[in-house]
């Protein structure tokens, strides 16, 4: 799959957007709070997505349980959460940072 110039443009403009509205990205409040994907796979908010590709390729989706967390904006590829959120999963048993 080949993405274009325009795919990221419009990923990084809907990013701003959100983020203008308190959103941050998953993968960087996972690096801020040493949480990994198996954390939050476990806690079964998200889930292993199917890819086929000739690539040895792993993705993820926001499953049931993680939507009351997530915003997951497949269009441009990506899961935010916002500061309410943020402190409801940094307060689950399963989110102990992995240090």
């Amino acid at each position: 799959m080949c993405l274009s110039q325009e795919f990221f443009a419009q990923r990084q403009k809907t990013l701003q957007g959100c983020q203008k509205q308190g959103f941050q990205e998953l993968e960087e409040f996972m690096v801020q709070n040493a949480i990994s994907e198996t954390q939050l796979l476990q806690a079964g908010l998200l889930e292993m997505k199917e890819i086929i590709s000739t690539a040895e390729l792993v993705d993820y989706r926001v499953s049931d349980k993680g939507k009351a967390y997530f915003k997951e904006l497949k269009r441009v590829q990506l899961v935010l959460v916002n500061e309410k959120n943020k402190k409801r999963l940094l307060e689950q048993p399963e989110m102990r940072p992995m240090f």
